[in-house]
């Protein structure tokens, strides 16, 4: 038996992501699981569940999402990927020998701050909703969206649940597929 194991993308650079790859550890394509509830595929099934005549409620979402939401915590974003990388770049940095404190600038003198903070900028450059999605980390946001559809905020998750556990179990397993890594055998089973 295999084992792998699945984590949020949250602000994991490339070679963050490769290393855990190499140990089987894989990365969603998504920031983190509760976007999952938020792509565009999930948005279209609900709204056919709901019988909505167009697709209006969808690209409300999506706008939503985008200009309300991730524009509005754009720099934060940014932030937060900068510092998750330089802390990342900080990690194999051997301290046991430091014994000054021209030792520590010497030994983080090859990290710039300032190109790790201009690259993470650039990467948020993006207004593809998928490629958002995989970088736009904001805990909650699956709860704001309800609204969109005409339902409760508060019931939109518990509704794609009890979707998922009925005879639309399938339906949602393809809308998931292409947001969960490749080398892991996936299968839908009924959510508790």
């Amino acid at each position: 038996m295999k084992a792998y194991g699945i984590v949020d993308r949250d602000f994991r650079c490339e070679a963050e992501i490769i290393s855990l790859r190499d140990n089987s550890i894989y990365v969603l394509g998504v920031a983190e699981v509760e976007n999952l509830f938020i792509t565009q595929e999930i948005f279209m099934i609900i709204n056919n569940r709901l019988a909505r005549s167009d697709d209006s409620a969808v690209t409300t979402a999506v706008d939503f999402v985008i200009n309300i939401k991730f524009e509005n915590m754009k720099a934060q974003q940014v932030r937060n990927a900068a510092i998750t990388e330089y802390k990342y770049q900080l990690s194999p940095i051997d301290l046991s020998n430091i014994h000054s404190d021209d030792d520590i600038k010497k030994a983080i003198s090859a990290i710039n701050y300032d190109s790790i903070h201009t690259e993470a900028s650039q990467k948020y450059e993006i207004t593809s909703y998928n490629e958002i999605l995989k970088l736009f980390n904001q805990k909650g946001l699956s709860k704001e969206i309800g609204v969109n559809f005409g339902i409760n905020n508060q019931e939109y998750c518990g509704l794609i649940i009890r979707l998922v556990n009925s005879d639309m179990t399938n339906e949602f397993r393809d809308a998931l597929k292409p947001y969960l890594p490749a080398e892991i055998p996936f299968t839908i089973e009924k959510i508790t």
